[in-house]
């Protein structure tokens, strides 16, 4: 697979634009409810390498650096307000870059995010990313059920943020 970003990461440069890579699965897991500073955050693990199972998804100390690097971020998201206390976030450990997406809810009906990521290489050491991007494929799985989640847990149930945050997409691979 070759992306924009992952082709940058490799050589610096921007890429050309390249025929279309097949859909290979990935495997997803929930990693479990993160709480810090009145937060919760629901958090998510997807690996590139399918033969690992869901429950040993990630890499040794990635999922607490991520947990970490989001909860150090949740001042960010404190600063912009309007915010209901709760999000997702998602590690996926891919093949040449580890990304950490932290999205919270606004205004009832917008989602936020801030995009960190780390090297293969120190996949412990999450910093925060400025470039355009939003989500690759397989990260847009989770914020579909997230959204799908959102909307029927607290937009059309009358506001109850604690149903949102008990669905959670099944392990598995998508």
């Amino acid at each position: 697979m070759r992306t924009g970003a992952v082709e940058i990461a490799r050589t610096g440069q921007p890429p050309q634009a390249l025929g279309f890579p097949a859909y290979q699965q990935r495997v997803f897991s929930p990693l479990g409810l993160w709480k810090g500073s009145g937060w919760s955050i629901k958090a998510y693990g997807i690996h590139q390498d399918t033969s690992r199972s869901e429950a040993d998804l990630l890499d040794p100390g990635v999922e607490a650096a991520a947990r970490n690097h989001v909860l150090s971020r949740l001042g960010e998201a404190d600063e912009q307000g309007s915010h209901h206390h709760c999000g997702f976030a998602i590690i996926h450990q891919g093949l040449l870059a580890n990304w950490l997406l932290f999205n919270w809810w606004v205004h009832g009906v917008i989602c936020c995010e801030r995009l960190s990521r780390s090297p293969v290489d120190n996949p412990t050491r999450f910093e925060a990313h400025a470039g355009p991007m939003v989500a690759c494929i397989w990260e847009m799985v989770v914020i579909e059920h997230e959204k799908r989640s959102w909307i029927d847990h607290v937009l059309k149930d009358g506001g109850h943020p604690e149903t949102y945050l008990d669905a959670w997409m099944r392990p598995g691979r998508y």
